[in-house]
């Protein structure tokens, strides 16, 4: 019913309410070891024109023209340009949001993530070569604003077993009259 349902949405909302209240700070420093959140300018490997395919042949596919691009690119870094800049004029990750990735363990390819998870904020890393290409990668602070919206999705397993198990404990004190 209506009525069910309206009960079920406020349940929900104040379960999260209590969460936040009571485990904020443990949330937030989870977030804080567990996520990442970058931006980066990719050279994207060739493609193969008669297969779509990213360019291989029976050698070893030569990328020497993008490692290259992705050099200069660099070194205009480490000259004071501004990464935002250079990421609009030569990133070729159609994908990547204006403001980057947030990301977690095993959402990245693994080159990637552990460039990323090894920066400290504000910092840029050298080329990083994955299956996709050359990155550039400039970590960022995490958006207070996107973690405040998304907190209860990004809760680890281990926090969230921490509340639960917590939960549990005064849940089975207390009596229902």
């Amino acid at each position: 019913t209506r009525d069910l349902y309206t009960n079920m949405l406020l349940s929900n909302q104040l379960e999260e309410k209590v969460i936040r209240q009571v485990y904020g700070d443990d949330i937030r420093a989870d977030v804080d070891k567990n996520y990442v959140h970058a931006q980066h300018i990719l050279i994207k490997f060739a493609e193969d024109a008669a297969s779509g395919d990213a360019s291989a042949s029976a050698a070893e596919p030569d990328h020497s023209a993008e490692l290259a691009k992705a050099e200069e690119v660099l070194q205009k870094i480490e000259a004071g340009e501004s990464f935002d800049d250079l990421m609009a004029q030569y990133n070729e990750d159609g994908g990547q949001p204006a403001e980057g990735y947030t990301f977690t363990t095993g959402q990245m390819v693994q080159e990637f993530e552990d460039a990323a998870f090894a920066l400290k904020d504000g910092a840029v890393s050298g080329i990083v070569e994955t299956t996709y290409g050359y990155h550039i990668l400039k970590r960022l602070p995490i958006d207070e604003a996107y973690v405040e919206e998304n907190l209860p999705n990004m809760m680890s397993n281990e926090v969230k077993e921490k509340i639960s198990t917590a939960l549990t404990g005064v849940m089975d004190g207390l009596s229902v009259a």
